[in-house]
């Protein structure tokens, strides 16, 4: 593959984030064939599906790090920014995904109510 078609891979693949990927009904299906074609994949949720979450358990040994989006430690700080209460979903979340240990990170994005 030429330099010039490996940059229009990148570009096309960058623009394809998807805000709410648990949305997709096929989404554990594409992770799997990622995985399978020898990608790390990264998981970043904000907590809100962790239902969906619970009920693909058996599927998270897949992603080699899943993120946690807080905007804030406080349910309140959460609250205001998100504009809906997911504070206490995303710390089930937490505890969903300790046992068996799966690598976790916290991130905030520095996101402010406008």
């Amino acid at each position: 593959m030429s330099k010039k078609e490996f940059l229009r891979l990148i570009s096309i693949i960058s623009s394809m984030e998807v805000e709410k990927p648990l949305y997709r009904k096929d989404f554990f299906e594409i992770a799997k064939f990622a995985e399978d074609c020898g990608l790390v994949v990264n998981l970043t949720t904000n907590g809100f599906l962790v239902n969906e979450i619970s009920k693909n358990y058996s599927k998270l040994s897949m992603f080699s790090q899943i993120n946690i989006s807080l905007d804030s430690i406080s349910r309140e700080g959460y609250t205001k920014i998100r504009e809906y209460d997911g504070f206490e979903n995303a710390m089930k979340l937490q505890n969903v995904l300790i046992f068996p240990p799966i690598s976790l990170d916290y991130e905030r994005r520095g996101r402010t109510k406008n």
